[in-house]
């Protein structure tokens, strides 16, 4: 964990996550089985880290693979089938603070306003697109059935 200026404010001070290179010597080399279970425990930890941070009114702004973690560990609660989860995309959309000139904006060296929005199959069947804000929670999840393309037999 590392303290980082990412405010806009003077006073604004967040806790920044950065997992790069935990979740690098956690994963190397494991099955793929170890893995998910490891991304799962590490996302579980940082649910419990965010919400002790927050009641002690700690602004915390989550970096990509930390948002990972936390995507699956919630995707785990409720798919019954751990193997059947499938990250397809994870894109990362910069959001633009319009209060601020772009002088003033330029002199930071990281924005905390992004979106994380993670593509992913379940169980072969749905498909699930959830988005989650740099902050570390949901803003929506949406999941659409993949029946529409059974074709059937010619």
């Amino acid at each position: 964990m590392t303290t980082h200026g990412y405010g806009y404010g003077a006073d604004s001070v967040a806790i920044g996550i950065t997992l790069t290179a935990i979740a690098s010597a956690l994963l190397a080399g494991k099955k793929v089985e170890e893995n998910l279970d490891a991304w799962l425990r590490l996302g579980r930890r940082l649910q419990d880290a965010l919400r002790r941070l927050r009641k002690r009114g700690v602004k915390v702004a989550v970096s990509q693979p930390a948002a990972t973690a936390l995507v699956l560990a919630k995707l785990a609660d409720d798919t019954p089938d751990l193997a059947s989860i499938e990250l397809l995309n994870v894109t990362v959309a910069a959001i633009e603070n319009r209060s601020l000139t772009p002088a003033a904006a330029a002199s930071f060296l990281e924005h905390p306003d992004r979106y994380y929005i993670f593509t992913v199959r379940r169980d072969g069947s749905r498909l699930d697109v959830i988005c989650m804000s740099a902050v570390g929670q949901v803003v929506f999840q949406q999941s659409v059935s993949l029946s529409h393309f059974a074709y059937g037999s010619f």
